[in-house]
Parts: C-alpha cells; sequence; structure tokens
C-alpha cells in the first residue's frame, strides 16, 4: 500500500508550479534501450568558480496574472531590475568562497566521479566515458555523428545557497540515438530519447565562522576550505550515483505507482508527488513526477531546495 508524508521545500530559481505532478514515466524503457547496443558517456563541467544562488522575483509573472498584458510588461521590468540587484549581492557573497578554493579545480573531481559511476551502468556491457575539456566548442551534432549507437550527455555545475549554509552540485543529463548524418537531419540532431536534471543537497551548516558588510550586503562565511572541499567531493560522488541510478532506472509507470510517496510543499500551496527510491550515503533519494531525481539529507526536517526541479 503507497504511504504518503509531507516534506516542506525551499524552492530558489525554479517554482514548482504544476501542482499534483504526473506519475514519472521512464522515457529510458526497455524498447528504447534496445536500440542502444553500445553507448558513449560524455561528462562536462563548464562552470569555473563556485556560485551562490539568489532567489528570483516573480512580480512579472503574477503582474501579468493580474493586469494583462500590460502589467506583465511593466513587471517583468521590475523583476530584470530586482533579479540584477539580487545577482549582484550573490556575486559579492560568492567571493569569500571563491577567494578560499583558489588553487582548486573542482572540475575534474567533478567529471571523474560522474564517469567513474557511469561506467557502470548495467544494461550494456559496451559503455565508455569521455571527459570532454573543449567545453566552449562543445556541439551534440559532433558526437551524434560518431560510431557509437548511444549518447550521455551528463552536463554539471555546483553553487552555494542563498544563506552560503547549503552545497549543491547538480547536472542536466539527456541521451541522445546516433544519427548518420547529424548536420542534414534537423528532426532528429537535438532532439533527445530521454533527458532528467539530476541534484545532491549537503546538510545545512548553520555556525557562521566570519560575519561582514560589503556594499551593503550582509555575507556571512559559513564554511572552511577543508569542509568546503569535502562536501563538494561528497556532492560529485553523489551526482555520479544519481547519473547511473537515472540510465539503470528500469522500474515502469505502474511499478512507480506502487511506490511510497512524499508531498512535496512549497511556498503559495505549490505541491507536487516525490517518489522514495531508497538512500544513498546518508541522503534520500526521490524522483519528482517530471524525472528529476534528487539526493537529499535523510533529516525530512531539512526544507529542501528543488532548484532544479523541473
Amino acid at each position: 500500500m503507497k504511504t504518503m508524508k509531507k516534506l516542506v521545500l525551499s524552492f530558489m530559481l525554479v517554482m514548482l508550479t504544476t501542482g499534483c505532478v504526473a506519475t514519472y514515466q521512464p522515457p529510458l524503457n526497455a524498447e528504447n534501450r534496445a536500440k542502444i547496443n553500445n553507448l558513449e558517456a560524455v561528462t562536462l563541467v563548464a562552470q569555473e568558480e563556485i556560485d551562490v544562488q539568489f532567489i528570483p522575483s516573480m512580480a512579472g509573472a503574477s503582474a501579468g496574472a493580474s493586469y494583462g498584458i500590460i502589467g506583465a510588461l511593466v513587471g517583468s521590468a521590475i523583476d530584470a531590475s530586482i533579479n540584477d540587484t539580487r545577482s549582484k549581492e550573490a556575486e559579492i557573497r560568492a567571493k569569500p568562497y571563491r577567494d578560499m578554493l583558489l588553487g582548486y579545480d573542482y572540475r575534474p573531481v567533478l567529471n571523474e566521479a560522474v564517469a567513474k559511476q557511469v561506467a557502470g551502468v548495467q544494461w550494456t556491457g559496451d559503455i565508455i566515458v569521455t571527459q570532454d575539456v573543449q567545453v566552449e566548442d562543445f556541439d551534440v551534432m559532433t558526437y551524434q555523428g560518431q560510431a557509437r549507437d548511444g549518447i550521455v550527455f551528463i552536463n554539471s555545475s555546483y553553487a552555494l545557497s542563498p544563506a552560503q549554509d547549503m552545497v549543491f552540485v547538480k547536472a542536466y543529463i539527456a541521451v541522445h540515438e546516433r544519427v548518420d548524418n547529424p548536420e542534414g537531419d534537423k528532426k532528429l540532431k537535438n532532439k533527445p530519447m530521454a533527458v532528467w536534471t539530476l541534484q545532491y543537497q549537503s546538510p545545512a551548516r548553520n555556525d557562521i565562522l566570519n560575519s561582514y558588510t560589503e556594499d551593503d550586503v550582509q555575507v556571512d562565511v559559513r564554511w572552511d576550505r577543508d569542509a568546503l572541499i569535502q562536501e563538494l567531493v561528497r556532492g560529485a560522488d553523489h551526482l555520479g550515483y544519481l547519473a547511473k541510478f537515472t540510465l539503470d532506472d528500469g522500474l515502469t509507470k505502474e511499478e512507480y505507482l506502487l511506490k511510497e510517496q512524499t508531498m512535496l510543499v512549497g511556498p503559495a500551496k505549490t505541491e507536487g508527488k516525490g517518489f522514495y527510491l531508497g538512500e544513498y550515503d546518508g541522503n534520500k533519494i526521490y524522483r519528482l513526477g517530471s524525472g528529476a531525481l534528487h539526493s537529499v539529507p535523510a533529516d525530512e526536517g531539512v526544507a529542501v531546495n528543488f532548484l532544479m526541479a523541473q
């Protein structure tokens, strides 16, 4: 029998607006897997420095809903101004963490952790993993024209929460079939067979090591270099686990319906179902109806930030 629990969420950049999310339907089913006898996984990390998230203004959306297109345009202009200010404040809050991580390149750590886990995908015995260093020149079609039956792209990034108390490591993952003529096939060249977002969330770090004001922005430093690196490394391992998990996930829609569900509740009574899929290294694994897969602290009293929920 299904059980239903509630988990309070904190949405920062992407609001859950779909109400009760539909039951997840795994796109990489047996039929699609049968098309791929061999696979190449390409891991990418374009980001060079750690970021701090900020909560975007949603005034334009509400204005448009209340006052029509004119209200929406005015609201959008307000949003742009507010978000520009919040973005600049986030850059100030990121500075002490960027300074403490000078000389530490997280990209190969994240790439290698994801590559190591994905190399163990179970449904194909023929998989190679490429760590793409030419991120600036990256082109899906370059890989789709190659000999492998399937290509998996895993594009990862990392950030601190707005309060700098949690670490988030996230990725966009997409599976593409090989295309014999990617330049000429306009329909298939960028159309993925399956897509997901993945995210790791660290436990909250409440202690403040240093606090100061810069340009009227309050900065609370909660991490030292060693602790932050340790959590980033853990996040890389979890992201690799999530990538392998979602690629190996062979559950059907009907089997998902039998899973324990958690009602994920956010601001303004937004909510959606999350399917509990087990634990990994002290975190719980949830999948949303959208397919997004999350590793969150096992303590359900911790607010969950679905930064890339949709």
